[in-house]
């Protein structure tokens, strides 16, 4: 089985971008910055870090996201990481949702102030979920086996539903569930918000290995079998050539993937067969029930007699023994 490692311990170049493009008086870069020098956080700092994540809207985006990029990094005790788990899913649970169907009608209706609108909307919900990333990158170095449904719930793409930035958000979740589910019983399987599956199958059509990669993962520890089309495509040599991916270790994680979706479906079908309804024979049903007068040897008045006609029978035959 191969491993896929995540993160560093320094920032990305866009987290030190965001860093540097703050106030030097700013708690967040001076811890940030104090952090990328090998200096740890204080007890005081954490705990105003932490309170900052609390305070609703998005307008400080930037010191949320780095706010959290020092949290995930710093030596935290129990009851900071406590604090810091419900921060973090809370920000994640906000997620953006815009209508597509709405989008087009002000395209369309309202012309100019449609735009507008649109631009607006879109500017926020990138905003939003650049701090969802980061919370979501944040729990793969901090997060528990609690946090893994609203990861899951995270990564589950809603058909009518489009944001900016919300594909990033499934890769970042997809990244931290890959190091949490190792730690559930059974990889998580089975303890997934439904569609997350069909989620995952559409995130192989892409030109990035490590995506790829880390979506194998995932459908090996918690994936239906839905997917097993979409994991035998990749093992074709011209489907991979078509997206441009050309990385052997895709093939074998491709193949260690089949093997568990596979033993999957074949315990869903047997399971399906022991529970299945009993079947009628294959006799028409006009005869599964049919009346006793298609029997020509019996009598139709000595089908059903009452007992007081059985006595007086009884008693005439007597008589005429006599």
């Amino acid at each position: 089985m191969i491993h896929i490692e995540i993160n560093s311990s320094m920032p990305s170049p866009e987290i030190r971008s965001i860093v540097f493009q703050l106030p030097k008086n700013c708690i967040e870069r001076k811890t940030a910055v104090a952090l990328m020098s090998g200096i740890g956080t204080s007890k005081s700092d954490r705990q105003i870090l932490l309170e900052s994540l609390m305070t609703s809207g998005y307008g400080r985006w930037k010191k949320k996201v780095v706010a959290l990029w020092v949290l995930s990094y710093s030596e935290l005790t129990d009851e900071e990481r406590y604090a810091a788990n419900i921060a973090l899913v809370s920000i994640l649970e906000h997620r953006p949702k815009r209508y597509i169907a709405l989008w087009i009608c002000c395209m369309f209706a309202f012309h100019i102030f449609g735009w507008t609108w649109i631009g607006i909307t879109t500017l926020n919900d990138s905003r939003r979920n650049w701090v969802r990333a980061a919370a979501a990158d944040a729990l793969s170095r901090i997060g528990t086996i609690s946090c893994a449904y609203a990861l899951g719930k995270a990564i589950v793409s809603l058909p009518t539903h489009s944001a900016a930035g919300e594909k990033q958000v499934q890769l970042s979740s997809i990244r931290a569930l890959n190091r949490i589910l190792p730690q559930m019983e059974d990889y998580g399987y089975g303890q997934m918000p439904p569609g997350i599956t069909g989620s995952l199958a559409k995130l192989l059509v892409t030109s990035k290995p490590d995506v790829i990669l880390s979506v194998l993962e995932m459908l090996r520890m918690i994936g239906e079998p839905e997917a097993i089309l979409d994991v035998e495509r990749l093992r074709r040599v011209e489907h991979r050539k078509s997206i441009n991916v050309r990385v052997p270790q895709i093939e074998i994680m491709a193949e260690e993937a089949l093997i568990v979706l596979k033993a999957r479906q074949a315990h869903q079908q047997s399971y399906q067969t022991l529970l299945r309804h009993s079947a009628a024979p294959d006799a028409p049903k006009d005869q599964l029930l049919r009346a006793a007068s298609d029997s020509n040897s019996v009598r139709t008045d000595l089908l059903l007699r009452s007992s007081s006609n059985h006595n007086s029978s009884s008693n005439s035959n007597h008589n005429q023994d006599e």
